[in-house]
């Protein structure tokens, strides 16, 4: 019972982990983008901006999660077989 709780905790701040550091990682490119260009052009900086703003919103941020955890579990799983198959022979 510990051992199966554990996990799922585990699984969810490992995803929770990596979906955040992935969004921040994002918004701090745009930030860092607009600092480096130093674009004169006004409708060029609104349009990073708003780039910026709509790849971090919360529904992006739950379709990336979702899809981080469908790949961590695919990958565990291959795993354990590959673990099991090894076993075997």
């Amino acid at each position: 019972m510990f051992k199966r709780n554990f996990y799922r905790i585990f699984f969810y701040l490992f995803v929770s982990l990596i979906t955040s550091t992935y969004f921040n990682l994002v918004d701090e490119f745009f930030s860092e983008l607009l600092k480096v260009l130093q674009i004169e052009n006004k409708s060029v900086v609104y349009l990073i901006v708003a780039l910026g703003i709509f790849l971090t919103n919360p529904y992006f941020q739950e379709l990336f999660r979702k899809r981080i955890r469908e790949a961590c579990l695919i990958n565990f799983m291959t795993y354990r077989l590959n673990f099991e198959i090894s076993r075997l022979k």
